[in-house]
């Protein structure tokens, strides 16, 4: 499978989601989403809690890949939201409960391929 070549300049847009840390504090946790051709290209997360960087790392690569393969959105936002994890739930403003980071995720892209945030309160940082 062909891996499309990066374009010197991508359009996208960046989200705030707030993640429980392993004390319990909420950290703000940035997701880039860039688009090529009206579809994503490319995902880039960004958080403050250096005990997640290997998790969003791998997920990060592993999404932007599949994203460049020409993988349909909707399969990735699938798999995953189909992500529980054994930590607990995650909670996703104006839209409740997520069954883990990894589904929370899944949820962005999802929001940002339909264009759908009229839902969504802006919370303080």
């Amino acid at each position: 499978m062909e891996i499309k070549e990066r374009p010197m300049v991508l359009a996208g847009r960046t989200y705030k989601i707030k993640v429980p840390n392993h004390t319990g504090d909420q950290i703000n946790t940035y997701i880039t989403i860039n688009d090529d051709m009206g579809k994503p290209f490319e995902m880039f997360i960004n958080g403050f809690d250096p005990s997640l960087y290997e998790y969003l790392s791998q997920l990060m690569i592993f999404v932007s890949r599949f994203m460049r393969m020409g993988v349909e959105a909707e399969v990735i936002i699938n798999d995953l939201k189909s992500i529980h994890s054994a930590k607990g739930p995650h909670v996703f403003p104006g839209r409740g409960m997520s069954p883990s980071l990894a589904a929370s995720i899944g949820t962005i892209l999802e929001m940002h391929i339909n264009n759908d945030f009229d839902d969504i309160k802006e919370t303080s940082s």
